[in-house]
């Protein structure tokens, strides 16, 4: 994105939003604000948007190969239901998009209802022009079913990846002329009012916890490329203690690591917080994102150096 950009990721269903802002704040990003909401209640924020990704529910085709209860779960019924919601949801976030903004409409699924039918009836109904986007033809992204309009069919067995469908619209109208400098300044309003109409899981690391009279700082703000983790005594630990942290176990630190609340670093990497007691150290990784799988590869594989 532009320096300076600001992004909205939201996701209706609370099980599903929470674990979207677990990924958002693993990733320690600044700028992103996740949000718990039904497209309808952006509207009434009145936030005006350059983009709009809709990665609208689906019949879920594009899953046949390797979910059997994907298959078990389709019907008719369910296509024509998807279809009429998928143009709710779009007509609901319409009103937010600037003029000249881009609308990127995707599915998982393959049938022309969902998909070509669904993307002419946006342009036609709500006012857009298709956006043609350069594709390699070694990739073998096939285009529409019904029409010569320009959509993107990535089919599992001829596209790397699972299946997909995608589109890109641009709204009807002339963006606004506005320069860097009030962009900026307009990014940085958005504040309480037009949040206030919205449910907020995270706008950056999340803020300290109370316990007593000590405030414990929220896991997230260990993996923020952002936060000031100088107040905080850094502890490195080895693959092992690393990987005991990370599933919630207790971690036995050297005896000359300081005293309370210190930060865990692998490889120089933060990795999380602990309440370092001198015999052992509290471990304040999250309950809900602790690794279950007992499994440790031999091998210590680095990732990123």
């Amino acid at each position: 994105m532009p320096a300076g950009s600001l992004l909205f990721s939201n996701e209706p269903i609370r099980q599903r939003a929470n674990i979207l802002n677990e990924n958002v704040l693993k990733f320690g990003v600044p700028d992103i604000i996740v949000t718990n909401n039904y497209a309808r209640d952006y509207q009434q924020s009145k936030l005006q948007f350059d983009v709009i990704l809709t990665d609208v529910p689906c019949s879920g085709e594009g899953m046949f190969r390797k979910d059997a209860g994907a298959i078990d779960d389709w019907s008719m019924k369910k296509v024509e239901e998807c279809a009429r919601l998928q143009r709710e949801i779009v007509s609901d976030i319409w009103s937010c998009l600037n003029p000249g903004g881009l609308l990127i409409y995707s599915t998982c699924t393959f049938n022309a209802h969902e998909d070509e039918e669904n993307v002419a009836w946006i342009a036609k109904e709500l006012g857009a022009d298709f956006i043609e986007i350069p594709t390699e033809k070694a990739w073998n992204i096939m285009g529409s079913l019904i029409d010569k309009n320009p959509v993107y069919r990535f089919v599992p067995g001829k596209t790397r990846g699972e299946g997909l469908f995608m589109a890109v619209l641009r709204k009807y109208g002339e963006p606004a002329d506005v320069n860097e400098e009030r962009r900026l300044k307009e990014i940085k309003a958005i504040h309480e009012k037009a949040l206030k109409k919205l449910h907020v899981l995270s706008h950056g690391p999340l803020p300290d916890m109370m316990k007593g009279r000590q405030a414990l700082p929220d896991h997230s703000k260990a993996l923020s490329v952002t936060a000031d983790l100088h107040a905080y005594p850094h502890v490195e630990v080895d693959y092992q203690q690393a990987i005991a942290y990370l599933r919630t176990e207790a971690v036995t630190l050297k005896t000359d690591a300081p005293r309370g609340i210190v930060l865990l670093t692998y490889r120089d990497f933060p990795i999380g917080f602990a309440k370092n007691l001198g015999n052992r150290a509290n471990n304040l990784y999250p309950q809900a994102w602790k690794i279950k799988s007992s499994h440790i590869p031999e091998d210590n594989n680095i990732v990123i150096e």
